[in-house]
């Protein structure tokens, strides 16, 4: 009987040690939920991986194949230089710019101020493709204002006030539309830029100069219906009569002499600001100086003086 009973013993305690304890399966029951977060968080990452693929690689995000919407510009602008805004090409140097590349907002940018036209780009809005349209970018735009048209080789083209060139050229100067002076003239106009390059010539920077002052100082909008049409440099440097007016503006028939350009090396006779202080006391009074063909705005308001004609 007392065997009996320790082979009893015996065998539980074999079987106590073949079994796991509780701790024991704690653990391993801790360790298996562990391998299968992993396995779930790994299977995650990986159709996440494939989904970001399959998006990165669908054409519909490939901003090349998305439509540029220019909003609100000024007046000036002509239809062909709004297309000429919205038809930049959306492309990156390593190939085709997605959406979800990071960054590609910049891309964006720097993309679309390679425009001559484009001088910022303050904001863009994402409006994404659906099944009826494609995707969208809405552009808040900054563009490059031209202050005058230069003469080069009888054609005209559009400068900024930095003396950048802009646009295509026009035979026929536009200044109507664009409410800017043409200049000719000039001495030596020196090379021709291409659109977005700079005019190098200094001849040319005097007359940008006379025009960037009469823009600044809203000569054409306080006096839309006498506008000065052109900005003659034809004796810049004394080269025709030493002695006269080297920068000559053009209100209708009427010559309004200048004197030199604010840029110029040479003395004057008035400042700047005297110079257009007189500009617009004519332009406000015109039927009054209006038989003058000839007014010497470098001179001193109170010896303000005309030729007849």
């Amino acid at each position: 009987m007392a065997e009996s009973k320790s082979t009893s013993k015996r065998s539980r305690n074999g079987l106590a040690r073949l079994l796991p304890s509780r701790d024991g399966l704690e653990s391993a029951g801790r360790w298996s939920l562990r391998v299968l977060f992993v396995a779930l968080g790994a299977g995650a990452i990986w159709g996440s991986l494939c989904v970001e693929q399959q998006v990165r690689s669908d054409p519909r995000f490939f901003l090349e194949n998305w439509e540029l919407e220019a909003g609100e510009l000024p007046e000036w602008v002509t239809p062909e230089i709004r297309d000429e805004l919205v038809g930049v090409r959306l492309v990156g140097e390593g190939g085709p710019l997605s959406l979800f590349q990071p960054g590609v907002l910049d891309s964006v940018r720097q993309a679309l101020s390679r425009s001559p036209w484009i001088k910022a780009v303050p904001d863009i809005e994402v409006r994404y493709p659906t099944h009826e349209a494609p995707g969208a970018l809405a552009l808040s735009l900054h563009v490059r204002r031209p202050v005058a048209l230069v003469e080069h080789e009888s054609f005209f083209y559009l400068a900024d006030a930095d003396g950048m060139r802009l646009g295509p050229a026009y035979a026929l100067a536009p200044t109507e539309w664009f409410g800017v002076p043409a200049i000719p003239g000039i001495p030596a106009p020196g090379p021709l830029p291409l659109p977005g390059e700079r005019w190098t010539s200094r001849d040319v920077a005097q007359g940008v100069e006379v025009a960037r002052v009469l823009l600044e100082h809203a000569i054409a909008r306080d006096f839309p219906e006498h506008p000065i049409q052109a900005i003659d440099l034809t004796n810049l440097h004394g080269r025709v009569t030493p002695r006269e007016s080297e920068v000559m503006l053009w209100c209708g028939r009427q010559r309004l002499a200048w004197g030199r350009s604010p840029i110029s090396s040479g003395p004057r006779t008035a400042t700047t600001q005297e110079i257009v202080a007189n500009l617009r006391k004519v332009l406000g009074n015109f039927d009054a100086y209006n038989h003058l063909a000839v007014i010497h705005l470098h001179r001193r308001s109170d010896a303000l003086t005309g030729i007849r004609g």
